[in-house]
């Protein structure tokens, strides 16, 4: 026998034993397995055919049971239900959440009154047209509703209009549109409160531009205040109506519209401030 024989038997074992050293014994079949799983209940090395409790009839499963539910066993891997969860379940829980989220005050009308659900823009309007409607003398309910106004009345009040009416001074006359506005805001006590006649203020705009851009001249030209640009709370925004025959035709001019589509000289617009829904 030479050195070199001896050395190869001398070394081969090792091999061997370095080749066993790479995975463990399942205690239940015996099998080698190169990723084996350790229970937690009972100690004991499985591989991945016995690595559930059922399946080597673990000793600790009492133990097991009496922590946990058996529904709640985990292996290690996801569940299902985890992995598709249920999403008509969770969007009844959003909904229910949002619900029951009570949203704080905004102004002092809400602060004084107790309570955070106020009017919409559209039922606000609404409100106010059939409280101004059921107070106004007869023969007059044309300063309420322009429509109404007979073709005289209207050259007349365009007249009217147009000797305080205040404005953008760079506007040619030319291009201007003459109005009357009216700002409507508050609670139902309020908004029986205000006087057409005499709370409309006369203004001009330019007919070239986007309803948008004409709300933001009139409320810097009147003084009010005007969140539209700065703000996401929906309740402090102000919104244009028109209304030519009363509270069951109340009409929304969106902000992308164009002035020329939308006004004409004479007209009466509303600013009311609420959400719209």
């Amino acid at each position: 026998m030479t050195s070199a024989d001896l050395f190869a038997r001398e070394k081969s074992p090792e091999k061997e034993l370095g080749l066993m050293n790479l995975g463990e014994h399942c205690f239940k079949c015996q099998q080698l397995d190169f990723l084996p799983f350790k229970c937690e209940y009972c100690q004991h090395t499985y591989c991945s055919q016995h690595r559930n409790l059922d399946s080597h009839e673990c000793r600790g499963k009492a133990k097991f049971e009496r922590g946990r539910s058996p529904g709640n066993y985990n292996d290690g891997r996801p569940s299902a239900q985890s992995l598709f969860p249920d999403r008509n379940e969770d969007k009844a829980k959003i909904n229910e959440m949002i619900a029951n989220t009570k949203r704080k005050p905004t102004n002092i009308i809400e602060r004084q009154l107790g309570t955070v659900k106020g009017p919409d823009a559209f039922n606000k309007f609404k409100k106010f047209l059939s409280l101004q409607k059921d107070k106004q003398p007869r023969g007059t309910i044309g300063k309420l509703f322009q429509s109404k106004l007979k073709s005289t009345n209207k050259i007349v009040e365009l007249s009217k209009i147009k000797k305080t009416a205040i404005g953008d001074p760079k506007i040619n006359e030319s291009d201007r549109i003459y109005m009357w506005c009216l700002y409507i805001d508050g609670n139902e006590e309020e908004l029986s409160k205000i006087n057409v006649e005499n709370d409309r203020k006369p203004i001009f705009i330019l007919n070239k531009w986007p309803v948008g851009r004409a709300l933001d001249s009139i409320t810097d030209h009147l003084k009010i205040k005007n969140y539209n640009n700065s703000t996401l709370e929906s309740s402090e925004r102000l919104n244009i109506f028109m209304s030519e025959n009363g509270p069951q035709d109340c009409k929304l001019v969106e902000n992308n519209h164009r002035t020329i589509n939308s006004f004409k000289n004479g007209d009466l617009i509303y600013l009311v401030k609420g959400s719209l829904k």
